[in-house]
């Protein structure tokens, strides 16, 4: 996976590896944006096993306040392992 010349996207994938069940493996960037007590955050990347790849986007804003101090990025983080956790065998 070179994508560009400079292959930062090799480094950013070895970077942040996240093992998963069955040997899968996910590789993703947070980001989060938001100040008014409300959130909004992401989490993007890629999940590989084998042969197989197959790349995610979730994105996540919050409807009311939010009563914690997680980051839009981490809730979204959360929720995209969950369901992964979920459907990759």
């Amino acid at each position: 996976w070179n994508y560009g010349a400079s292959g930062c996207m090799n480094l950013t994938l070895k970077k942040r590896c996240t093992p998963m069940k069955n040997d899968w493996r996910l590789y993703g960037k947070t980001g989060s944006s938001g100040s008014t007590g409300f959130r909004d955050g992401w989490f993007e990347g890629i999940v590989i096993k084998d042969n197989h790849k197959y790349v995610f986007v979730t994105n996540f804003s919050d409807t009311k306040p939010a009563s914690d101090k997680i980051s839009g990025g981490g809730v979204a983080k959360g929720i995209t392992i969950k369901l992964l956790n979920q459907f990759l065998n």
